[in-house]
């Protein structure tokens, strides 16, 4: 082998090099290109990911803002309607008393009777004229407290106070306590 066949195979051999860096040259662009292409791909994959889970907690948020302000209006509802009814037991419970009829003469040895009065069933039924009272006041607790001397002279009392035809049923009279 001669020195110009040495020298054609170092100028083969420069030449083989030359074009592979050529060639890589020519294609790292281009495998660079699809890297990056490939890094946007999986970006763009997991924004649109993101996106969707963003879309889903934005209509969450805005589902609950809704049911937030229907549970506010309906606590308002609800704070008035318990105000409402606050102010009717309070007029109930000034309205809600007790009247207590006083029936004989304090006298020596006389004792204290008590029978809660209660309306009989056909007391809507009389006429008004054979009602010696006014109506409103059968709404409300009626208490007989009976002056006597024992429970027989109680029981005449009641009965000559309140008698039949009143609408009025007293009940039997019992001792007062103390």
């Amino acid at each position: 082998m001669g020195a110009n066949q040495l020298f054609d195979l170092a100028r083969l051999g420069i030449f083989g090099v030359s074009l592979i860096v050529f060639a890589y040259e020519l294609v790292m662009p281009f495998i660079r290109f699809l890297v990056i292409k490939a890094d946007q791909e999986a970006i763009s994959a997991r924004r649109a990911g993101i996106d969707g889970r963003l879309a889903k907690a934005q209509e969450e948020v805005k589902s609950l803002s809704a049911d937030r302000q229907k549970a506010e209006v309906r606590l308002l509802q609800l704070t008035r309607r318990k105000e409402a009814l606050q102010q009717e037991m309070t007029r109930q419970q000034s309205a809600n008393f007790e009247l207590v009829h006083e029936v004989g003469e304090p006298r020596p040895g006389a004792r204290v009777f008590m029978a809660p009065i209660a309306v009989r069933p056909d007391f809507v039924h009389l006429p008004d004229q054979e009602v010696p009272f006014a109506r409103e006041i059968w709404r409300h607790r009626n208490v007989a407290q009976v002056l006597a001397a024992n429970e027989v002279d109680a029981k005449r009392f009641l009965a000559t106070a309140f008698p039949r035809q009143s609408g009025l049923d007293p009940a039997a009279p019992a001792p007062q306590a103390g």
